[in-house]
């Protein structure tokens, strides 16, 4: 064998490794239509159970909003013998009331005096019961999303 036929056969086994062995890596195109589709549909699934539990999530919020907001009212009540009225709202916490004598606010931090979307809290008392009252997520009063204290009022609020 001439060194030219060996250079030649050299040359050839070079270019086939494995003779008759698929050597290609990676995916065809439809491996990664079908990977894409799977993620895809999982990315849905998922969305749609952040996208649940973050308005759960700010429900929850809102509640626990309005316990602050009863344990701030029962310190008021406390110091002035009677809840503030409906006209006095929320800002009697935070606020002294013209002609408020017992007063020893403020009883909370004035940003807890709106709910988890960032709406301002519905308050309504006689001055010995008390309600608050959420707008929820479409930010208006009188929807099904409102979220209210005690919650038979957002069941009225839906009646109406």
């Amino acid at each position: 064998m001439s060194a030219i036929e060996a250079i030649k056969a050299l040359n050839l086994s070079l270019n086939r490794p494995f003779a008759g062995k698929r050597t290609e890596a990676g995916m065809s195109l439809i491996e990664i239509l079908i990977v894409m589709s799977l993620v895809g549909g999982i990315m849905v699934m998922l969305a749609g159970t952040l996208t649940k539990s973050a308005a759960q999530a700010r429900v929850k919020e809102t509640e626990l909003a309005f316990g602050q907001l009863r344990s701030s009212m029962q310190m008021y009540r406390m110091a002035m013998n009677k809840f503030p009225t409906t006209e006095q709202g929320l800002v009697a916490l935070i606020e002294r009331p013209s002609a408020a004598k017992g007063w020893r606010g403020p009883y909370i931090e004035p940003e807890l005096l709106k709910d988890a979307w960032g709406t301002e809290i519905k308050y309504e008392s006689d001055g010995r019961k008390l309600q608050f009252l959420s707008a929820g997520d479409d930010q208006e009063f009188g929807t099904p999303d409102d979220v209210a204290w005690p919650a038979e009022v957002a069941k009225e609020n839906d009646a109406h």
